[in-house]
């Protein structure tokens, strides 16, 4: 099993899961949760027989005078595809939108968890590993999906680096973004959008053995 939390607004909740039946399908399941209300019930949002990572989610919540209730879940099933659904709250329950491809990124086979990040009002960011060693980043505009190629925003590993699965992204708000990978030798690496891509730069301070997760305060 795995599982993601994430606040949608004050005093709401929702938890996305993925787990294995015993009769051999895989299902992706939501619960939504509010002060007001308490918990709904878990909902059933899709079940593939070729397996689902861990799920993505993430809320555009406010931004500026916009505010929006909206929830976005990625998730990478077994057969390499980036699938997405999203959901407008509504009390303890929200209405999902069925699962939908998202794709993959051109000439790469993506490979372990998604994460994802909301930095605007229709603004969403996912980036997820790839066999290559790469970052692979997908990012919605309000109105397209777009999937860069060759990697994060195109630009090339650091020379010699290639990154294991698991990389993190945090929206920070003001159109910037934080991306974090670590390498094969646990190296910590980061790369900023700050109304445009940065390089990835080194963290100089220790390592990590198993992955990497971020967030704003």
């Amino acid at each position: 099993n795995s599982e993601v939390w994430r606040a949608t607004r004050p005093g709401a909740l929702t938890i996305a899961v993925t787990c294995h039946k015993s009769n051999g399908q895989y299902h992706v399941y939501v619960a939504n949760y509010s002060t007001l209300v308490g918990w709904g019930t878990w909902q059933d949002l899709a079940s593939s027989s070729s397996g689902f990572s861990k799920p993505a989610i993430t809320s555009m919540g406010s931004f500026g005078s916009s505010t929006t209730d909206r929830l976005d879940l990625f998730v990478l099933r077994g057969d390499g595809y980036m699938m997405h659904t999203s959901s407008n709250y509504s009390g303890a329950a929200g209405t999902w939108t069925a699962l939908d491809s998202r794709g993959y990124p051109p000439n790469a086979l993506m490979v372990g968890d998604p994460d994802a990040a909301a930095w605007g009002r229709n603004r969403l960011d996912v980036v997820i590993s790839s066999f290559d060693g790469r970052v692979q980043h997908l990012n919605w505009d309000g109105s397209n999906w777009f999937w860069d190629s060759g990697g994060l925003n195109g630009q090339p590993n650091p020379s010699g680096v290639s990154f294991i699965a698991g990389p993190s992204i945090t929206g920070l708000g003001d159109s910037r973004i934080w991306v974090s990978a670590v390498d094969t030798t646990g190296g910590v690496w980061n790369a900023k959008y700050d109304f445009g891509w940065n390089s990835w730069f080194h963290t100089p301070f220790g390592t990590s053995e198993a992955g990497i997760e971020s967030t704003s305060w």
